[in-house]
């Protein structure tokens, strides 16, 4: 599909929104930017 590569960029910019949104703990927040990196 040609529009993978932007439903992947929307995907990942909204996990960072919910990561914002979640207010997670620290540690918590740290593993899963960790992981999200590591997807990307």
């Amino acid at each position: 599909m040609r529009n993978r590569r932007f439903t992947a960029r929307f995907s990942f910019m909204f996990f960072l929104v919910r990561l914002i949104a979640d207010g997670a703990d620290e540690n918590i927040n740290n593993l899963r930017l960790a992981a999200a990196l590591a997807w990307k």
